[in-house]
């Protein structure tokens, strides 16, 4: 059959046109038809041509009891989970702190820290936090409420990291290459931290922002915007950046009536207007699709995910109905999406886009 049809003989350049027309988890599944194939894939990865389509993100699940040596993703979109061997050594999901470019924040039980691309199956080693005075008694992984990334490490170098711990609460940064750690800011409460054109975002329980510029050699605190998002209620508020808007997506919660904890009722958006330093309250993500978490959430065209629902907010609830739910903005209601029976998790899973690319060695 293989001599009859001659597919795997097909030139380099149809090979690559094919490529280009699918995304990156469809280009491992293209890989495997053959050894030609194989070939062409990981050249084309590792080329600045390298473009596939829109991945709709997983959802990395965190379950303490389950084997330790894989780590297992939800694709909502084929609303099945995937296994994948974890062929890094020492690495477990349990110690996984942050999400962002499609790189995994994983902490040892020394608190080392390493980026993790569990796709790429790469890493970046990162220097030790317990440098810092601050972070040397009982630090451990319930310490670290949020990372922040400023560029994708798979294609540029020059990224920071930023983290914020709490207990008190406290901001750190590592620029790339750097041999240490810096303290940024202490005593301070924020609720989340992102990184947006080169500035870190970070926004308090009232509204507040406080920004610092990273493009300078040494970052400076530059704005707070002091007009308040807040609305009375139980509720927990993060920042998302969504097609060069920074939003404030506020999770309201209500009381679990199987158990004692929490679920979401709903979600409030808010775009920061940085002209009149004010939250302009927003009643639509027009063709926008949010996936959210509270280590990172992502947003995408549903233009590029035509089963996904636009105007929407896709999201986990580990109480009691441990369901992918989704929010509309457009019918006001909460509709389930998916509900896990032998892989939910107990702790708060990451949003992750799966990506193939390495276009530098760390």
């Amino acid at each position: 059959m293989m001599e009859e049809s001659k597919w795997h003989e097909l030139p380099v350049e149809v090979l690559e046109l094919i490529m280009n027309k699918i995304a990156s988890m469809d280009i491992l599944r293209f890989e495997a038809v053959c050894s030609s194939w194989k070939l062409a894939a990981k050249s084309y990865v590792a080329s600045p041509y390298y473009n596939p389509l829109p991945q709709t993100p997983w959802l990395m699940l965190r379950n303490n009891q389950e084997d330790k040596k894989s780590w297992r993703f939800f694709s909502l979109e084929e609303k099945r989970v995937y296994t994948i061997k974890n062929v890094f050594e020492g690495f477990q999901d349990d110690w996984c702190v942050g999400s962002s470019h499609g790189w995994l924040l994983i902490m040892d039980s020394k608190a080392v820290f390493n980026l993790v691309n569990p796709i790429a199956r790469a890493t970046i080693g990162l220097p030790d936090i317990q440098t810092l005075p601050e972070f040397t008694t009982n630090f451990s992984g319930d310490h670290i409420f949020k990372t922040a990334v400023s560029l994708d490490p798979s294609r540029n170098k020059n990224f920071v990291m930023a983290l914020l711990a709490t207990r008190p609460s406290r901001l750190a940064f590592y620029k790339h290459e750097d041999k240490t750690w810096k303290s940024l800011e202490l005593g301070k409460v924020y609720e989340d931290i992102i990184f947006h054109h080169g500035q870190l975002y970070a926004l308090r329980w009232n509204g507040e922002v406080a920004v610092w510029d990273f493009k300078k050699p040494l970052p400076v605190k530059t704005t707070y915007l002091q007009n308040s998002a807040y609305v009375g209620s139980i509720r927990a508020s993060y920042l998302v950046e969504s097609l060069g808007d920074i939003l404030q997506v506020q999770r309201i919660l209500q009381k679990d009536m199987f158990g004692d904890s929490y679920i979401t009722s709903h979600f409030r958006v808010f775009r920061m207007n940085i002209t009149t330093a004010n939250w302009e309250r927003l009643e639509s993500l027009g063709e926008r699709i949010l996936f959210w978490g509270r280590h990172g959430s992502i947003t995408s065209s549903a233009l590029d995910f035509t089963e996904l629902n636009e105007n929407s907010i896709y999201h986990y609830d580990n109480g009691t109905s441990h369901n992918v739910g989704a929010y509309s903005l457009t019918q006001k209601n909460m509709e389930p999406v998916y509900k896990f029976e032998k892989w939910r998790t107990d702790r708060v899973p990451f949003w992750i886009v799966p990506d193939l690319c390495l276009s530098y060695s760390p």
